[in-house]
């Protein structure tokens, strides 16, 4: 039994294929393709839209289509492994282990790499100038010893000033060597990115894809892109970055700041953006569509030959395409109406008008839900929510007919002549239900019908 939305996978060499490729961006994948191709200089590419607009699985199936050109390639799931303390090790291991894949060949510049990345996470995990003077003098006492040495003798905060002079000398002595050690590291990570390409007639660079950055933690997030800029730009290596800048820029305000301009921050660590394209309103609804439907597909039986799917879906279309929902929120809209399926049948009362707005409520407005499980609901609430006379507006028939079963249940008096109400009564009829208690019971007993089963 399946009730949440298919995962897409793309296996590693899979690329662009039409089942998978449902929004019709393999041509969009290809020209991005030719585009780093030809970029000498290191890029720092963004590939930026919004949360849930199928990121993930367009970037999974490019990096596949990049490996079958004889792109070296990294993918790395930063919201997978912002477990890691330091981004500089992470970015390094991810290079490192690209090489154990690899041939013989380049095994030599493989343990040079590993060697110079050893003694650049060294100085990097050094502590700077402020941890060493900490170090060298006071910081070996806690707060209460400083305390009791308050009234510390002249002569012993003259010798502990010259320690600190020693480790601020020793410091500035240092900044050529640590200096050094980084221009190493960068020409060792150059040395193997040559290997990984030695044996193609066009060299192409490596791609480092980091997804997920919007989802990690903060200052991991920052971490990456800060360590990219001072330690990873050489000549032969593009990054490009998936996320959603609006959410990036949060972990910026969280850091240091919400006074911090942080799309002016942001820019200083990438040099290009992009999101996909055809994002004008008839394409987006046109994809919004294509999903929905995709969804479906892999869901339980409603045992109605796929009608009561079919009017489901409808109704979850319109809206989404109304409120320009992203993918994500779809997806939990889905998986709540793929549990009703799961656990109901056409015996069970579940008007699909009523059940996809609850379901609908539910995820995007539980404040409403809440309502209508406590038969508190108006109809003019639900009214402003789903906005139905917008729908019509649209040419959506669909919205006159959803509107009018939720006016049947929630008006107090059905307005003469407007609808043929008799034909949502015999509905009724046949499931023994008042129509004051239908969206209550729908709520309760459909919507939330797996709570109820394990309560």
């Amino acid at each position: 039994m399946r009730i949440f939305p298919p995962e897409v996978k793309v296996e590693e060499k899979e690329g662009f294929t039409p089942e998978k490729d449902i929004f019709g961006r393999k041509n969009f994948g290809e020209n991005l393709t030719d585009f780093l191709a030809n970029i000498e200089d290191p890029m720092v590419l963004v590939l930026d839209d919004q949360w849930g607009s199928g990121k993930t699985t367009f970037i999974k199936m490019w990096a596949g289509h990049l490996r079958n050109k004889g792109f070296p390639v990294v993918y790395f799931d930063a919201f997978a492994n912002d477990y890691i303390d330091d981004a500089f090790s992470a970015i390094a291991g991810e290079v490192i282990g690209l090489a154990e894949e690899n041939n013989d060949d380049v095994q030599e510049a493989k343990e040079k790499l590993l060697d110079y990345s050893v003694s650049a996470l060294k100085v990097i995990a050094g502590g700077g100038l402020k941890l060493g003077v900490k170090a060298a003098t006071l910081g070996v006492l806690g707060s209460e010893e400083l305390e009791a040495f308050s009234n510390i003798s002249a002569d012993i905060e003259a010798q502990v000033s010259g320690a600190a002079d020693k480790v601020i000398r020793n410091t500035l002595e240092k900044q050529v060597e640590q200096k050094h050690v980084f221009e190493e590291f960068r020409e060792s990570l150059k040395g193997l990115i040559w290997s990984l390409q030695s044996n193609q007639e066009n060299k192409k660079p490596l791609v480092f894809i980091i997804d997920e950055l919007d989802r990690c933690r903060p200052d991991f997030a920052l971490q990456i892109i800060e360590k990219i800029k001072h330690f990873f730009s050489i000549e032969g290596m593009h990054f490009v970055l998936v996320t959603h800048l609006r959410q990036l820029e949060s972990s910026v305000k969280f850091a240091y700041g919400a006074e911090v301009d942080a799309t002016r921050y942001l820019q200083k660590f990438y040099h290009y953006k992009l999101s996909f394209p055809d994002s004008n309103t008839m394409i987006q609804e046109s994809y919004i569509e294509q999903y929905v439907r995709h969804i479906f597909s892999g869901f339980p039986s409603d045992h109605e030959r796929g009608s009561y799917s079919h009017e489901l879906a409808h109704t979850v279309i319109r809206f989404a395409e109304l409120k320009n929902l992203s993918f994500r929120e779809i997806e939990r809209i889905c998986t709540n109406i793929a549990v009703v399926l799961a656990f109901t049948s056409d015996g069970f009362f579940r008007v699909p008008p009523i059940i996809a707005g609850l379901c609908i409520m539910k995820n995007m407005r539980p404040d409403l839900f809440d309502k209508a499980k406590a038969g508190t609901l108006t109809f003019a609430e639900v009214n402003d929510f789903m906005q139905f006379d917008d729908w019509v507006k649209s040419g959506y028939v669909c919205g006159d007919f959803d509107k009018g079963w939720w006016e049947y249940f929630l008006l107090e008096e059905l307005p003469e002549g407007s609808r043929n109400w008799q034909n949502y009564n015999r509905a009724l009829f046949r499931n023994n239900i008042d129509r004051k208690s239908g969206v209550v019971f729908s709520a309760q007993k459909i919507v939330d019908i797996l709570q109820n089963r394990l309560t």
